[in-house]
Parts: structure tokens; C-alpha cells; sequence
């Protein structure tokens, strides 16, 4: 039965509403039922021209939200990297001062090494006949022993390692040469000279007339005179000058002869 009413509340309904408009037909004038029905058309065709609307403005809404999402995220991104930027900066600046710090100090500590060594480089110059001192060595001497405050520890520690590079390398050769040199107590004559390092030297006279042993002093070499040994001085400075090959050539190492000594 309840199925049956409500079968026939929408037939009752449609009657209604046919009576009503019938009842409203004749009551309206049919242009103004057209108006109504034109007015309300269009008021449709509004509404869903806004819906439309809507639904792009919408739809221009989500996407600028997506892109302010993503710039906000990009933004987010770059101040983490200039964070991480600026903290990698600050320690780097931290380290160049901690090292700038322990630059000082050693540059302290090492700037009286230095004078020490150039002080104790000086006298040792002595010992070196000035036909081996390179214009080299000459120059970095000269420039090393100059009181020059503005100088860095840093050069003269350059200018040292130099000298004492062009030392070793004097130590450790033979050098022959011709120079003037005093024999004893008389004129210097010219003589041609082995230098055996800087330790010790022989000299041998152009005739071969004479000889000499030289010994490395604090004032400068010493010469004295040997006649025993002008025919081995001879033949050393012959070899060391390539024009006898090489020989064993036995020369005295422990000093000159003294008087009466065979």
C-alpha cells in the first residue's frame, strides 16, 4: 500500500503543477510569460558562463599555488646552499687565520735561526778561493748580507738554502784552476790549482819548477811550499783537464812535510 501512495505523489504533483501553470497562463499575459522565460534563459546561460569561469579561474588558481609551491621550494633550496656556503666560508676564513696565526709564529722563531746562520756564513766565505765563487753565489752573498729590514724571513731562508746549496756543491768536486798565489813568505806568482773541495788545494808552478800544498784557514789559504810532489800535481791537474787520461795519482793528505822529514 505505501508503495501505491508513493506511486501516485508525483502523478498528483504533475497535476498540480499543470493546474498552476494553467491557472498562471491565464492569469500572466503571454509576453510577459516570454520575458520571464527569455530572463530566465539568459539568467542559465549566466550562471553557467560564471561555473565556466569559475572553474578556469580555478584551475589558473591551482596552478600558480603548484608554481608558488615550487619557487618556495627553490627559495628554501638556496638559502640551505647559501647557509652551507657561508658556514664552509667562515671555517675556511677560521682556518687561513689559525694558519696565518702559526705562519707568524714560526716566522718568529725562525728569524733568529737565521741570523745565526748568516752570521756563521760569513767567515766561511773566507775559506773560498774567489776563483770558485760563482757570480751566482757572489750575487746571493751580497744580496743575503745586506741589513735589509723589509726583507722576509722567508727570502732569507731562500737566499741561504742558495749559498749553502753552492757551498756543498764546491765541497764535494774538484776544481782546477790558475791563480795568483803566495807561497810562503814570498810574491805571490801564478800557479795552476787543484782544489780538493774547500778543504784542501795543490799548486804546481807553469815550469814545474815547484810545488805547493794549500790548507783552508780562518783567514784565508795558506801555501807552503813542496818540491817533492810537482810531478804528481802535475799529472792531477793534466788529468782533471783532459789531456792525459785518467791515473792514480798519490798526493800527501795529511799536511805539508816538514823540515827534515824524507
Amino acid at each position: 500500500m505505501f508503495n501505491r501512495i508513493r506511486q501516485r505523489i508525483p502523478l498528483l504533483g504533475t497535476l498540480l503543477l499543470g493546474v498552476s501553470l494553467s491557472t498562471f497562463a491565464e492569469e500572466v499575459p503571454l509576453i510577459t510569460l516570454e520575458a520571464l522565460v527569455k530572463q530566465w534563459v539568459g539568467l542559465r546561460g549566466q550562471i553557467s558562463e560564471e561555473q565556466q569561469n569559475w572553474k578556469q579561474q580555478q584551475l589558473h588558481w591551482q596552478r600558480e599555488n603548484e608554481l608558488l609551491k615550487k619557487e618556495d621550494q627553490q627559495l628554501d633550496q638556496a638559502i640551505a646552499r647559501a647557509a652551507q656556503f657561508e658556514a664552509a666560508k667562515e671555517s675556511q676564513t677560521s682556518d687561513k687565520l689559525a694558519r696565518h696565526a702559526s705562519l707568524q709564529q714560526i716566522q718568529k722563531e725562525i728569524e733568529p735561526i737565521l741570523e745565526d746562520k748568516t752570521a756563521e756564513l760569513k767567515p766561511l766565505f773566507q775559506r773560498i778561493p774567489e776563483t770558485l765563487l760563482s757570480a751566482a753565489c757572489t750575487d746571493t752573498l751580497r744580496e743575503l748580507n745586506v741589513l735589509n729590514t723589509s726583507m722576509s724571513p722567508a727570502r732569507r731562508l731562500q737566499l741561504l738554502t742558495q749559498v749553502l746549496s753552492e757551498i756543498e756543491s764546491l765541497q764535494n768536486h774538484c776544481h782546477p784552476t790558475r791563480e795568483l798565489i803566495r807561497v810562503g813568505s814570498n810574491q805571490r806568482r801564478e800557479m795552476d790549482v787543484v782544489y780538493l773541495g774547500l778543504s784542501r788545494a795543490f799548486a804546481v808552478s807553469p815550469d814545474d819548477s815547484t810545488a805547493a800544498i794549500g790548507i783552508s784557514t780562518e783567514t784565508g789559504w795558506q801555501w807552503n811550499e813542496d818540491f817533492d810532489i810537482t810531478k804528481d800535481v802535475r799529472n792531477l791537474v793534466s788529468i782533471l783537464n783532459a789531456k792525459v787520461p785518467p791515473a792514480l795519482v798519490t798526493l800527501p793528505m795529511a799536511g805539508h812535510r816538514e823540515e827534515g822529514q824524507p
